[in-house]
């Protein structure tokens, strides 16, 4: 089995006008959809290895920086979080363990 690709971003809305950080997240989303990652809950999810998906989403976060001009391009000071990681599975948490769950079936 593969390793999948899951990506982490948060934008620095503590320091940062929260109008500024909005049309930074909608591009981002777009260009990360765009190019083959899902957005599921908090994270951008690609099929794709850590070594594919990795500089790949590096390169699209760092692409929006040449096409749109914050402040003097300096696009990463908004950008608190920005991290990758491999997995094989998700786990939602909220949702009972699978040792509790029973099933019945009657005829």
């Amino acid at each position: 089995m593969s390793t999948r690709t899951a990506i982490v971003i948060n934008l620095d809305y503590e320091h940062s006008p929260q109008d500024l950080c909005e049309t930074l997240w909608d591009e981002i989303c777009q260009v990360l959809q765009d190019n083959g990652f899902v957005y599921s809950g908090r994270l951008f999810l690609h099929d794709k290895s850590p070594e594919i998906a990795l500089p790949l989403a590096r390169a699209l976060v760092e692409s929006l920086e040449i096409h749109l001009e914050f402040h003097e391009r300096k696009f990463h000071r908004y950008i608190k979080d920005f991290y990758g990681f491999g997995f094989n599975n998700i786990t939602n948490l909220m949702t009972p363990c699978a040792r509790d769950i029973e099933v019945r079936y009657s005829a």
